[in-house]
């Protein structure tokens, strides 16, 4: 398999991982779970979606410790975070002024400074989790080269024993991992997604035994956490330790699926330049359903009205939404790339950070 081979795998990993996203959202925050009533056969089947989705962000974090681990230094370059962040302000700021075109929502100030400040008012926990990390990747690359292979075993096992196992085990956040929503945890899973890269030509499980890990991984949390609920009838809090991105059974699903997936083929050329398109615009799709503004007062409940169809119509419907929606905002956001691209954002960039890197080597510091 070729390196543009096992991109398009990854790329597949993002369209796939972002797909499941939309369908988290669509059943909680859509108002989909909230408007079933409890032990019906729908309530099961959203919750049992949900729980085949819940990986999806630890899919998506995978994906960076596989793509940006590499042991050649220059590989790596700071300025790739600036076109990052310049998507994440042209969406934020564009939100904020189409409410206020339209007049959506009463915009307070904050609404405004965040949008503004993305990154220091945590607009978007993931961009502002993965903003804390990325600096420190060259060092973790570092680390990475220079420890053997039992070694890294170790540190992996440590890793995910101390953020993940511990706390479901105890039932409690006791070194602050955040449930998945950190620096922390992303910093875990770039450690194991570059833990693939390195190892993966050794890697000889089959496929049909991720497939059957991932299935018992996503499975074990909805037997524990929601069929006791459809049993008796009554509502309780669902989360906790089991459904966490830290939990140990979220981390398994991630990983069998990113292990799946990654290693597809696509031997059609329109095939594959569309699935490199869809792959480019994913994290946009994400940016813009949810933003705090357009996930507060459109997103919300905006769903609700799918509990009223025949279970499995419903959870049709609930998939097609999600491929909608992604071909909705991907297509605005394949507006913002093109526009970037005009405007050569990423040459600029890397202009930009070299200029600065030169200007402070040329500085004598006394």
């Amino acid at each position: 398999m070729n390196s543009s081979e096992r991109i398009l795998g990854i790329d597949i990993i993002r369209i796939v991982s972002m797909l499941m996203i939309l369908v988290l959202h669509i059943c909680l925050q859509g108002g989909i779970l909230d408007d079933l009533d409890v032990g019906s056969v729908s309530y099961g089947a959203a919750w049992l979606l949900e729980s085949f989705c819940y990986c999806a962000v630890n899919c998506y974090a995978l994906i960076t410790g596989y793509v940006m681990y590499s042991s050649e230094r220059k590989s790596f370059k700071y300025s790739r975070i600036i076109p990052l962040w310049l998507q994440v302000f042209v969406w934020s700021v564009l939100i904020v002024i189409l409410f206020k075109m339209f007049g959506h929502a009463v915009l307070a100030s904050e609404d405004v400074i965040s949008a503004v400040l993305p990154v220091l008012n945590s607009r978007y926990w993931y961009f502002t989790a993965y903003f804390g990390m990325f600096f420190f990747i060259p060092f973790f690359n570092i680390l990475i080269d220079n420890i053997d292979k039992k070694g890294y075993i170790c540190l992996i096992a440590t890793l995910f024993a101390v953020f993940s196992f511990l706390p479901f085990v105890i039932m409690k956040d006791p070194f602050i991992a955040g449930s998945g929503y950190s620096t922390l945890w992303l910093t875990v899973l770039y450690f194991a997604g570059a833990f693939i890269r390195r190892t993966e030509q050794e890697i000889t499980v089959k496929k049909r035994i991720w497939a059957a890990i991932y299935i018992l991984s996503s499975v074990i949390p909805f037997i524990s956490s929601v069929l006791p609920q459809l049993v008796m009838r009554e509502s309780v809090d669902i989360g906790g330790s089991t459904y966490a991105y830290n939990s140990p059974f979220t981390v398994a699903a991630a990983v069998s699926l990113f292990m799946l997936l990654k290693d597809i083929r696509i031997k059609s050329r329109f095939m594959t330049h569309a699935v490199e398109n869809a792959a480019a615009v994913s994290f946009g799709v994400y940016l813009i359903h949810v933003d705090p503004l357009v996930f507060n007062y459109i997103f919300k409940g905006m769903f609700n009205g799918l509990t009223e169809l025949p279970c499995f119509i419903m959870i049709i419907c609930i998939i097609a939404y999600s491929v909608l929606l992604y071909a909705v905002l991907g297509a605005a956001d394949y507006i913002r790339l093109f526009i970037f691209r005009k405007l050569k954002v990423k040459e600029r960039s890397e202009q930009l950070v070299t200029g600065a890197i030169k200007s402070l080597k040329a500085m004598k510091i006394k």
